[in-house]
């Protein structure tokens, strides 16, 4: 079951607001970035309207967006996200689902949810989102769109190994 964006705002919302300079390369991204685009590309990934909820569309892509851009592992990625203020808005967590998480001795998400959920995106999917991400971003003039380095180490490739 797809649960998609959070649609919610919560007390401690603004206050993470509030506590990011505006000039925060995060802030800026979130900003730019057409969510409600890529909500959609990742509403593919869930067909069946029965079952337990998906992981919201802000945590889920914006961690995998994360990843990308700070080569980070899963597993730093999911301990950064308690720690680092900016990740949290990035991601649409407040403060109270943190707090709610530390009390319950719960995740937010876990390393392997990353992993499930990148093979439920398959290669087609992430590169739908990727040239959504590198357009909007080239619409408003923050990268240029002459020359773009990618990094391929997350695509499937054809490779047998010797055994």
């Amino acid at each position: 079951m797809f649960t998609g964006l959070k649609k919610q705002l919560e007390l401690s919302d603004s206050l993470i607001d509030n506590i990011l300079p505006v000039d925060n390369e995060l802030v800026k991204l979130k900003k730019v970035l057409n969510w409600k685009s890529i909500n959609k590309i990742y509403k593919e990934c869930f067909p069946s309207k029965k079952g337990r909820g998906s992981k919201k569309t802000d945590i889920a892509l914006g961690l995998l967006i994360l990843k990308h851009l700070y080569q980070k592992s899963d597993r730093d990625l999911v301990r950064d996200l308690n720690l680092n203020t900016s990740y949290m808005h990035f991601c649409s967590i407040s403060y109270d689902e943190i707090s709610y998480a530390n009390k319950t001795k719960s995740k937010i998400i876990n390393a392997s949810t990353l992993t499930k959920i990148r093979a439920r995106l398959v290669a087609d999917r992430i590169e739908k989102i990727n040239k959504l991400v590198t357009s909007d971003l080239i619409s408003k003039k923050i990268i240029d769109d002459k020359i773009l380095f990618t990094d391929t180490t997350t695509l499937e490739k054809n490779i047998a190994y010797p055994t």
